[in-house]
């Protein structure tokens, strides 16, 4: 199935579905009204690489304890969710479920993502795992593409295992990633809180 407008809408409509009476009011109006032919920009891999490369000197980077020359998408870590852009490699690869992880990213409160990268060390680990899991809530064709996929497996299963050792875990998860209201995920192993929250 082809990268498309349509399919990055579907996405967008999922998670707002899902998860509207979570998110803050202004977030949900926010992306309602700029869709995701504003949202996104789904672009050739050339095109796709130099705001990656952008990106990633700028911000990413300075985060990040690996090296990484590109990757399928991302979105950039604005502070205010609503001027977020997703950016998408449309290269023959890349697929569609891809946009619905992505999705996620772009309704995370500011205090989780980009505060997850900033903090650094086993948290952009953490912080992706949280995104594959809501991500795997969202359709459960979704949910079986990117297990077969095994997209982000290892840091979905410890996130996984972390909500299973106690129901509370998740809703306080989705405060967290959604609305910004601090959590104690320290038990997750490597965890450090965000400097200020």
């Amino acid at each position: 199935m082809p990268l498309t407008y349509s399919r990055a809408q579907t996405a967008l409509d999922r998670a707002l579905d899902r998860f509207q009476l979570i998110l803050p009011y202004h977030m949900v109006q926010t992306a309602k009204k700029r869709g995701a032919k504003d949202i996104f920009e789904i672009l050739p891999a050339v095109d796709f690489q130099k705001f990656f490369d952008l990106y990633w000197n700028s911000f990413f980077k300075l985060h990040f304890s690996g090296v990484v020359t590109t990757c399928p998408a991302f979105v950039t870590p604005d502070q205010d969710p609503g001027k977020r852009k997703i950016y998408v490699k449309d290269d023959g690869v890349t697929k569609p479920n891809t946009l619905d992880h992505e999705v996620i990213h772009y309704l995370q409160h500011p205090n989780f993502y980009p505060k997850f990268y900033e903090v650094a060390g086993h948290n952009p680990f953490i912080l992706e795992g949280v995104t594959e899991y809501f991500t795997r809530e969202l359709d459960s064709e979704v949910a079986k593409e990117r297990v077969l996929d095994k997209k982000y497996q290892p840091n979905f299963l410890q996130v996984e295992s972390w909500t299973k050792a106690d129901a509370s875990r998740r809703d306080a998860m989705v405060a967290y990633c959604f609305q910004g209201e601090k959590v104690d995920m320290t038990t997750i192993s490597g965890v450090a809180m965000p400097v200020g929250m």
